[in-house]
């Protein structure tokens, strides 16, 4: 080893000697410094990455619910309330009720998509079941037990979901029409009953897998029997005979309206036209 140093050199080997142990900690604390300024940032992009993939799930969500039109329910603020026109009961079977409510729904260019109701007879609550309101007049039914005469009833209605319409599902309804032609009533003596034939006409420009009628009878305002019939695989521009055994309360002096009770708005309803098509031909 050479043992000429410089003073220079004798300099810094002193200053080193003397100042090794706080150099050591010097470069320890900046390791310390340097890794937990890493740390902080690989925390920070954590964050910043599950942020986004909420952001993006968000928006997903938002992208499907938007595909089928659906809209916040803070929109239902634009929406008048749906009005209960009139609640009725039909006397059926011994001690079975059946009950009809009325509801318009005032908005022109908005349905209500999914509903929960239920009516309370006389302080009973009868189970929920599910209906939709598009715009206009709707009818919702249901059924109580009572041995007594009914002396009160109402209808709740909650969970509502409304639903925008655009112009082209606005098009669409004006293209579904019904025809309704030859009623007829005729009362059966052999059973007690009223029945009813008629023929219906779908004049729309689509096919249904499934349309509900509901037939009303009035006698000025009031809803004196009511029933249901279902046209199934009803196809454009078909007509179809019906008969209904209404009930068993005399249909002098009525007036009969049927309503077809089909979701317009629910593509499920709806018959692809390939279908239809492929059915007609092999008719």
């Amino acid at each position: 080893m050479d043992q000429n140093l410089s003073d220079s050199e004798l300099h810094v080997g002193y200053f080193v000697f003397l100042h090794k142990q706080k150099f050591i900690k010097f470069c320890l604390g900046l390791f310390v410094v340097a890794n937990a300024v890493l740390v902080i940032f690989m925390l920070i992009q954590m964050a910043l990455f599950f942020r986004a993939q909420s952001f993006e799930g968000q928006n997903k969500h938002n992208f499907s619910t938007r595909s089928i039109a659906w809209y916040d329910p803070t929109l239902a603020a634009k929406t008048t309330a749906p009005h209960i026109e009139g609640i009725y009961f039909v006397k059926g079977a011994p001690g079975v009720y059946k009950l009809i409510a009325k509801i318009v729904n005032q908005n022109p260019d908005w349905v209500v998509w999914s509903f929960s109701y239920r009516f309370v007879v006389d302080g009973v609550e009868t189970p929920y079941q599910k209906s939709f309101l598009l715009p206009g007049d709707n009818f919702v039914t249901g059924r109580a037990e009572s041995k007594t005469p009914i002396r009160g009833m109402k209808l709740e209605m909650n969970h509502l979901i409304w639903k925008q319409m655009n112009q082209q599902e606005r098009e669409k309804i004006a293209l579904v029409k019904f025809q309704t032609s030859t009623l007829e009533t005729r009362f059966t003596e052999s059973t007690g009953f009223e029945n009813v034939s008629f023929t219906i006409s779908n004049n729309s420009a689509y096919s249904f897998y499934a349309v509900p009628f509901l037939v009303i009878a009035r006698r000025g305002a009031d809803i004196i029997e009511f029933g249901y019939i279902t046209a199934a695989e009803f196809q454009s521009k078909e007509s179809r005979a019906f008969s209904l055994q209404l009930g068993k309360n005399s249909l002098t002096n009525t007036s009969l309206a049927i309503v077809p009770r089909v979701n317009l708005l629910d593509d499920n309803a709806f018959m692809p036209v390939s279908v239809w098509r492929a059915e007609t031909k092999t008719q």
